[in-house]
């Protein structure tokens, strides 16, 4: 399923920031943006692309997106090793197969973006530990976890969350051994709710943790108390409780870090947890199977055969029953488009630019959008630049002193514009259509967190005419052109 329809879609906007930054790297050695700015973020994905980028083959998506599809496929080969040495074969063929058709995880698995790198190394960390955890002489698995989270947070940077875990069994597999863990469980719950109490009274705080736990224990209930048996067994069972804790540590540091610094309701943020909440869901799934059978047992007198057999039975109807009550989070059939969130808007670009280009894109016309980065990469040029929130908060523009952070395009108005700017921003559109054609692209979201006033000049001005318009279950988009004004109408 990762590899279909790999490149079906278009790029969709956070796509291009990595395009931008792996074409600067084919061309610089370095993300050196033509904005003049180093973009160091999340390079791990952008340098592995930058030889495709020199090939010129940056607009081919599926060539683009193979680096994710094969992390997501080795994705599920570490995480089959890491839940049979955890657990068992059985809990390793379930949690496969979890991994395998999981919604967010094969849609990330084609998306030119960092989180599916961050899948791939979260679990590959684990596993290290795993095998630190069983093989106490040999610290080399230590050194390969520490590897395995700088490899993390090149990927995306919420890959340093894995820090915590790497410590917490360094630390249970020292000298003090179980108390140093549970020290450090003390620190990280006594840095949660501090945050509650410096922050008692932002609102924000307080929305955001109710954000993701109302995502987990709303939205997610069977998974969630499954995963909680699973834990609560692991610990109770397994000769392996460093690790098992180095797990919860790590599961507190991600809501820390989320209700603390990143000020966005995307659900995507905590996409990280999901591969070891089915992890110990599978678990749970295997040792309630085994309780099950061993109650009809008692009450029939089976034979050991028959009681195999039984188990076997029992483990694959709960298991059915979980993919079926939250089929929501997994995908049956090979698709070529995902819808990812309601604020990850994935417009159809190649209608977009292919609208364009058909009309007869020339050298005179100008190009007005939201996102110039996607301008350059399907024109070859961006135009100018309407400036809107990426996150829905004032300020949170992709713009640097008036001109975009990636292309350097200038701003068609201020982000605060006045009367005046919008004034002076029609009769810059005026003069621009003396020299051609005049195209303006509009999205849903950029429509909402735009100025709404530009915005009403544009879809509502006589000479605006709409030359393309695509609704679909992804996102809305449109392309506005104003004819060019001829030096007759000019004189007139």
């Amino acid at each position: 399923m990762r590899l279909y329809g790999l490149g079906a879609s278009s790029y969709w906007i956070d796509e291009g920031f990595t395009y931008a930054q792996a074409k600067a790297i084919a061309t610089h050695g370095y993300p050196l943006l033509a904005s003049g700015i180093v973009e160091w973020k999340d390079p791990l994905v952008p340098y592995l692309n930058a030889p495709f980028a020199l090939l010129g083959l940056e607009h081919n998506a599926a060539i683009m997106r193979l680096w994710n599809a094969l992390f997501g496929i080795g994705s599920i080969i570490v995480g089959c090793m890491l839940a049979r040495n955890l657990f068992s074969l059985r809990v390793a063929l379930m949690y496969t197969i979890a991994l395998s058709m999981g919604y967010w995880f094969v849609a990330w698995s084609q998306q030119l973006r960092g989180y599916s790198g961050l899948l791939f190394f979260l679990l590959l960390v684990f596993y290290f530990l795993e095998r630190a955890v069983a093989d106490r002489s040999d610290r080399r698995y230590l050194w390969w976890a520490c590897g395995g989270v700088m490899f993390a947070i090149a990927s995306n940077k919420l890959g340093v969350v894995l820090f915590v875990p790497l410590v917490s069994v360094a630390l249970a597999l020292g000298a003090y051994g179980f108390l140093s863990a549970i020290t450090l469980l003390i620190i990280l719950l006594g840095g949660y709710f501090s945050s509650f109490v410096v922050h008692f009274f932002s609102e924000s705080l307080h929305n955001y943790n109710s954000f993701y736990f109302g995502h987990l224990f709303g939205d997610s209930i069977v998974l969630i108390v499954l995963m909680i048996c699973g834990f609560v067994f692991s610990l109770w069972k397994s000769p392996k409780q460093a690790f098992h804790l180095g797990v919860l540590y790590w599961a507190l540091m991600v809501f820390i870090v989320l209700s603390t610094f990143v000020k966005t309701g995307e659900k995507r943020y905590i996409f990280m947890l999901f591969p070891l909440l089915f992890l110990y869901a599978c678990y749970g799934i295997s040792v309630t199977s085994g309780i099950i059978a061993g109650i009809v047992e008692r009450v029939l007198s089976l034979t050991r055969e028959s009681l195999a057999r039984l188990e076997i039975c029992v483990l694959v109807a709960v298991f059915g029953t979980f993919l079926f009550v939250e089929r929501a989070y997994f995908v049956f059939w090979p698709q070529e488009e995902y819808l990812l969130e309601v604020y990850t808007p994935q417009p159809d670009f190649f209608g977009v630019y292919e609208a364009i280009t058909a009309r007869g894109f020339d050298k005179g016309d100008t190009i007005i959008s939201p996102f110039p980065w996607m301008d350059e990469l399907y024109l070859g040029r961006s135009g100018y630049s309407i400036p809107w929130s990426l996150t829905g908060k004032n300020g949170d523009t992709a713009l640097v002193d008036e001109y975009d952070y990636y292309t350097q395009a200038p701003a068609i108005i201020p982000e605060i514009a006045t009367d005046v700017d919008l004034t002076k921003a029609r009769l810059a559109i005026v003069a621009l259509r003396t020299q051609g054609e005049v195209y303006v692209v509009l999205d849903l979201l950029s429509r909402r967190r735009m100025s709404q006033d530009l915005r009403h000049f544009i879809e509502s001005d006589k000479d605006a005419e709409m030359l393309f318009q695509s609704k679909t279950g992804l996102d809305e988009v449109a392309v506005y052109v104003f004819s060019q004004i001829r030096g007759e109408f000019i004189r007139q």
